[in-house]
């Protein structure tokens, strides 16, 4: 196998591992209800079980009407943005469903823009998806380091042939950028930033949706055995389109969130 294929591999295990904890979340409320999508993360905090997003994506809607889109059972199958936009119209025949899932109390910090609700252990039976353990101290990776991002843009969804909406999971390699002054509500001590690749192909390519999804990165070499090695950096939570960066607010802060509401 040639250096590139095993590279390719590797990172196509990375997005595996990664798609696994990603969901997408339906939000909105009222005349609103189910127009709405963001991004959330399947985390194990201490031994308990979370959705981790962004206050943000979930401000508006009544607990009760959030729900879910979870990975398919079936490895990653990636179709680039021109051939989704051209479809006329989705078949329905292989589409999955949004999910209900049970949710416990929903703790929110509308500072920080994060949120989180604890649900069952048993999804990990019950569906094709796994929690993340999320260990204390970790650290916001340092800048250049390469994040990687998946979560489910607005502008990349579809209508289907019975008029419902499918979305779809995109997922970009990226690096954290360098602090910058001038950005509203950037606060370096709380957030950090990556570029937002696509629109460098794509300079209309709008990322909302990505909200609440997790900025990742990788642990370290993996020598012996090599496994997807991957940890969350932080918290997407904002979009700048002039400079073309998106947000996150970075990890040490999201386990300060944790810590207050989950020990």
């Amino acid at each position: 196998m040639t250096e590139e294929a095993l590279e390719n591999a590797a990172a196509g295990g990375i997005e595996e591992t990664i798609a696994s904890s990603t969901l997408g979340i339906v939000c909105g409320s009222g005349e609103d209800k189910w127009r709405g999508i963001g991004t959330g993360t399947l985390i194990r905090w201490k031994n308990q079980h979370l959705i981790l997003t962004a206050e943000h994506v979930v401000a508006d809607t009544v607990p009760e009407d959030l729900r879910f889109f979870l990975r398919q059972d079936a490895p990653l199958e990636w179709v680039d943005r021109t051939t989704l936009q051209g479809l006329p119209g989705m078949p329905t025949d292989a589409l999955r469903p949004f999910t209900e899932i049970h949710l416990g109390p929903l703790n929110t910090d509308a500072d920080m823009d994060l949120a989180a609700a604890s649900v069952g252990a048993g999804m990990e039976q019950e569906h094709p998806v796994r929690f993340h353990e999320l260990q204390p101290d970790g650290r916001t990776p340092a800048v250049d380091a390469t994040t990687i991002v998946m979560g489910f843009p607005h502008d990349m969804s579809r209508v289907t042939e019975r008029n419902e909406r499918v979305v779809f999971p995109y997922v970009e390699w990226s690096q954290v950028a360098p602090p910058r002054t001038g950005l509203k509500d950037f606060e370096e001590n709380l957030h950090f930033l990556a570029p937002y690749r696509l629109t460098e192909i794509y300079p209309d390519a709008d990322p909302h949706g990505l909200s609440g999804s997790a900025m990742w990165s990788r642990r370290g070499d993996t020598p012996s055995v090599w496994h997807p090695n991957v940890d969350i950096a932080g918290v997407t939570v904002a979009w700048y389109g002039n400079p073309r960066l998106l947000m996150m607010v970075r990890r040490e802060c999201v386990e300060a969130f944790l810590a207050t509401h989950y020990g």
